[in-house]
């Protein structure tokens, strides 16, 4: 089967829909499947795939890789290689991961104008127009290189936050959560890894809470790195500020037995709950709290250790979420009906 599969971003863009759709080409092609990536990152990745990859294809390009197809996956919508696929009468899988999209069921448009709304309101919208049975609407995480094996050490160092350094992410509410935390007699350490636009505000806050000797920032870790850094952890902290439609470095911290404290923003802490903290949005004092929690109780860590990486192998690998998406792609391919294709278990 000739898969094109189309995706705005894909490594070396650091992020959930990047990293998913390098393991999901990867998975449909060591199945068997002929994958090409189209996609809008420009500048190539070291490693050579076992797949095509097209980056910022012109719209010649784009036609003519869709019209060769035999169905089109897009993670996130794209309004070219739709038409195109629409046109030529080509299959097409539309996953739904935008924090902001325009509605596909067209209510989005009022008055002749366009309307965004967050991926949550758009999914909440979806299933109760039972149209999410066919949209595959989880990321997934690669568990041979995220996982138990080796275990993570027994002296843990510090608490981890890993990911772009922006407002929304809510960095600035763990810091001073961080604060509270000392101010209740723990001395907390916080590693830092990622980049962005927010750091050097996020320095700033960091010298005038006075955490300079606790807090440490460094750039993004990736693959075997972010694995130990991940098992060297109390718990992965996501603090996000908006409404994440999944976490993808909390699954990996999950998968590796790590618990994660997260805030109760779209879909994050339906999975947080699985292996971890729930706590308010932007609350400070319940960040705190949740940290002072865990780091004081080996026992609940251990019980929130096993839960966690337990849900991740058996819902959230990758054989588990890509078999999904290869089955509705070959349904398609195979002339099925919309009704047979929805009965795809979740």
């Amino acid at each position: 089967m000739r898969i094109c599969l189309y995706s705005h971003d894909f490594p070396p863009i650091v992020g959930g829909l990047s990293s998913f759709t390098a393991n999901l080409a990867r998975y449909l092609t060591n199945r068997g499947e002929s994958v090409t990536v189209l996609t809008r990152a420009t500048t190539p990745v070291a490693k050579k795939a076992s797949y095509r990859v097209i980056r910022r294809p012109g719209w010649l390009r784009v036609c003519r890789e869709v019209i060769s197809c035999d169905v089109l996956h897009l993670n996130g919508f794209a309004f070219l290689p739709a038409a195109v696929a629409i046109l030529t009468l080509r299959p097409i899988v539309w996953a739904h991961y935008e924090y902001d999209t325009v509605c596909p069921i067209g209510l989005a448009w009022w008055n002749g104008q366009r309307r965004t709304f967050s991926a949550v309101q758009c999914i909440r919208c979806m299933r109760s127009r039972g149209l999410t049975s066919s949209i595959p609407k989880r990321y997934a995480v690669d568990v041979t290189v995220f996982n138990q094996s080796p275990p993570a050490r027994d002296t843990k160092e510090a608490f981890l936050y890993c990911g772009r350094l922006v407002e929304e992410k809510g960095v600035q509410v763990l810091l001073r959560a961080l604060q509270v935390c000392r101010q209740e007699g723990h001395d907390f350490v916080l590693r830092v890894r990622g980049e962005g636009g927010y750091l050097a505000e996020l320095k700033r806050l960091v010298s005038s809470l006075g955490l300079g000797d606790t807090v440490t920032f460094n750039g993004f870790a990736r693959g075997q790195e972010l694995v130990v850094e991940l098992k060297s952890a109390y718990a992965l902290i996501v603090p996000s500020i908006w409404d994440e439609v999944t976490g993808i470095v909390a699954m990996e911290a999950m998968a590796c037995g790590t618990p994660v404290i997260a805030t109760d923003v779209g879909g994050l802490g339906e999975l947080a709950a699985k292996g971890g903290l729930v706590v308010e949005r932007s609350s400070v004092v319940a960040l705190a709290n949740a940290m002072i929690l865990l780091h004081g109780s080996p026992t609940l860590r251990e019980e929130l250790s096993q839960s966690a990486s337990q849900a991740i192998r058996s819902e959230y690998s990758l054989e588990a979420i890509g078999s999904r998406h290869l089955a509705i792609m070959r349904q398609l391919v195979t002339g099925m009906d919309r009704e047979s294709i929805g009965t795809i278990p979740e």
